[in-house]
């Protein structure tokens, strides 16, 4: 009972939209108490072992409230939105056989295409003559217009890629971005394709050193 008295105690507290220092120290108390006494549940067979990240993120409560305020105003929707981006994706992208090492690189490959489109858009904006800002002020683009450009964009149909790949061969790839049509083909569309004419037909001289320093 002191166990669950003193892990009831602790998340009545954490609710406290303000705070003293004697909230917090009956905060850090009733965590105490109830570290005291959890290991009745490991000797009635209830639990193994609290060895869980919300358990050990506890002790950090009352040091969290002094820096940032109080709880009331966090959550965990980011942590639960990169468990979904981050382990839910990249285990569906693997054949669910080792699947660690396969979702490890594809979460890598996934880094390397978003650094390579930060790049592009970077080097695309670096090339605009207005880019400095110094163009007229009634010119540039309101909020409206952007958020109208932007649905425009994500509702514009997927360009096609420009090459002799055939319908069914583009069905086995996978979409890794609809608005720029990135795609990472299941197997190679162009088997047997010398190396100097995919760097003509793709316009990409540095292919090779590209492709030495991504392995």
């Amino acid at each position: 009972m002191s166990a669950v008295r003193g892990i009831l105690d602790f998340v009545y507290y954490a609710q406290y939209q303000s705070h003293t220092e004697d909230t917090l120290q009956k905060m850090d108390d009733a965590l105490k108490l109830f570290h005291q006494n959890k290991a009745v549940f490991v000797d009635l067979g209830h639990r193994t072992h609290f060895n869980r990240p919300k358990i050990h993120s506890m002790v950090h409560y009352t040091t969290s409230i002094r820096l940032f305020g109080s709880a009331d105003g966090f959550n965990t929707e980011l942590p639960e939105r990169l468990h979904i981006d981050l382990a839910k994706r990249a285990y569906r992208a693997s054949n669910k056989r080792d699947y660690v090492v396969q979702m490890t690189k594809w979460l890598r490959r996934q880094e390397s295409l978003h650094l390579q489109d930060l790049f592009l858009t970077w080097h695309q904006h670096s090339l605009t003559p207005d880019s400095d800002n110094g163009g007229d002020p009634d010119d540039a683009p309101s909020e409206s217009d952007s958020d109208s450009e932007n649905e425009a964009a994500i509702d514009a149909p997927i360009p096609t890629l420009h090459t002799d790949v055939s319908m069914h061969q583009l069905n086995r790839f996978i979409m890794i971005n609809k608005i720029r049509s990135y795609y990472l083909p299941s197997s190679c569309p162009l088997p047997n394709t010398p190396v100097s004419q995919v760097q003509e037909r793709h316009q990409v001289p540095l292919f090779i050193q590209s492709l030495e320093g991504y392995l």
